[in-house]
């Protein structure tokens, strides 16, 4: 747990503060762009909206499939191990 703990704190979320950071660099660009365009604003409203709900929804399911493949892992590992005891008491040696 302590590996998974110095993971975060070290890669995971030094790296989200970054993204974040460059996201709103980024944002704010953009957002200065589509106001120098007349009548943008609903467009832009619009498209802030689309674009938020989008990777709230991905997030989501990048988190779900990930969560789906370490169970995966470990149930594999479990029935590695049932398998090999199974084939060990069935065996006629």
């Amino acid at each position: 747990m302590e590996i998974i703990a110095e993971f975060y704190v070290s890669y995971v979320e030094p790296g989200a503060k970054i993204f974040a950071f460059i996201f709103a660099i980024l944002l704010v660009i953009w957002l200065v762009d589509m106001m120098r365009q007349p009548g943008a604003h609903l467009q832009m409203a619009g498209t802030v909206i689309m674009f938020v709900w989008n990777a709230v929804v991905k997030t989501f399911v990048w988190i779900w499939m990930a969560i789906l493949f370490i169970f995966n892992m470990i149930l594999r590992g479990i029935r590695l191990v049932f398998a090999t005891v199974r084939d060990f008491f069935t065996s006629k040696i």
